[in-house]
């Protein structure tokens, strides 16, 4: 029986799922860095046999080049990759998670067999065939850690980023679905995509790059000395009446001058939202038609726009909203705090793992 692990790609985390059956699973997430290093700096973040957990520590080493990946990979990087391909940095992180988990699962050794399903961006999706290629060669012997890694991968479903949720839409109101215009709406960190699906035939994929990471941006630029990653977590904890979560941002020491810091940071995120989703808006109108009867939203940007996409929507005729398919999680999917953006992946999960067992192990 193969290991199976389904992979979410996301711009601010990696969410992994793995095990040998839908409820012996492992799930964790990872940071979503990833950087090219000399082997030997790799190495000498070994000092004296300290040793972190492994998703904390992962390095991968293929065809004579080696990467950092994640926690290890976010000492050496400055600032968010957000501009590289996610089938560019999908590899390297694919290989890390099989060495991860490699670990939670007694039975395996440094060569097991994979079944894996994975997503891509719309506008990567089409060059599945060839990453599917390059993940076999990939996969087939890297190296980690703990020595030389071989990985059969027996199995491979690669799917658009917010898919997993429309497949639960469908699942449940096929029937209503079927004979209607649907649009799929998801909004993530780095991107935001849509797709219109007619009486349950999919039309083009359409992206942009209004991820929730422009209006972090349009803050910074507008403020002084804030880092992306720092603003990132605070604006989306701000809930507009609790700054606590804004305090530790702030540079001023002065009580007063902080008062006026705080004051001028709110000010330029509320200024920043209403851009932000001006600028969606007007995305969404040239897009979805008038007509559209069901529209599926996902994506962790989603729920902290969530009054204002309703708001846009009752600018349509009377239309049926469906928030992350209305997905329920398990306890151990909750205990990750990442909320709704464990969605995609965890559908992805049980829908790949049934798959698999309806196929013979081995088949390609």
């Amino acid at each position: 029986m193969p290991l199976k692990l389904a992979l979410d790609f996301g711009g601010s985390a990696t969410k992994i799922i793995g095990g040998f059956t839908e409820n012996k699973r492992i799930s964790y997430t990872m940071l979503p860095e990833i950087i090219k290093i000399p082997k030997e700096s790799l190495l000498s973040k070994n000092i004296g046999g300290v040793r972190g957990v492994r998703k904390n520590r992962a390095w991968i080493g293929l065809n004579g080049e080696y990467f950092a990946v994640g926690y290890l990979a976010k000492n050496y990087l400055v600032t968010p990759q957000l501009k590289p391909l996610k089938s560019n940095l999908a590899i390297p992180k694919i290989l890390s998670a099989c060495w991860v988990i490699q670990e939670k699962f007694k039975s395996l050794s440094n060569e097991f067999d994979l079944a894996l399903a994975c997503f891509l961006p719309p506008g990567e999706y089409e060059d599945r065939a060839e990453f599917e290629k390059e993940l076999r060669s990939a996969l087939s012997e890297f190296e980690t850690p703990d020595g030389i890694f071989k990985v059969s991968l027996t199995h491979f479903d690669c799917k658009p980023e917010s898919f997993g949720i429309f497949m639960e839409h469908w699942r449940k109101r096929s029937k209503k679905t079927e004979d209607s215009l649907c649009a799929n709406l998801m909004f993530g960190y780095r991107n935001a995509s849509a797709v219109l699906i007619q009486k349950g035939n999919f039309g083009k994929w359409q992206t942009t790059d209004l991820g929730f990471i422009k209006m972090v941006e349009s803050v910074q630029q507008t403020t002084s000395g804030y880092t992306i990653e720092k603003l990132t977590e605070a604006i989306a904890r701000w809930d507009g009446k609790n700054d606590n979560c804004l305090l530790s941002l702030l540079r001023q020491d002065k009580p007063e001058k902080r008062e006026i810091e705080l004051e001028t940071l709110k000010s330029q995120i509320e200024i920043a939202k209403q851009e932000y989703m001006a600028r969606i808006r007007h995305w969404l109108n040239e897009i979805i038609p008038n007509e559209v009867e069901e529209i599926v939203i996902s994506g962790g940007t989603a729920d902290y726009f969530e009054k204002e996409l309703e708001d846009w929507a009752r600018t349509l005729i009377p239309v049926i909203l469906f928030w992350h398919s209305e997905v329920t999680y398990p306890e151990d999917i909750l205990q990750l705090g990442m909320g709704n953006r464990m969605a995609d992946v965890w559908i992805l999960w049980k829908y790949f793992c049934q798959q698999v067992k309806k196929m013979k192990v081995g088949s390609r």
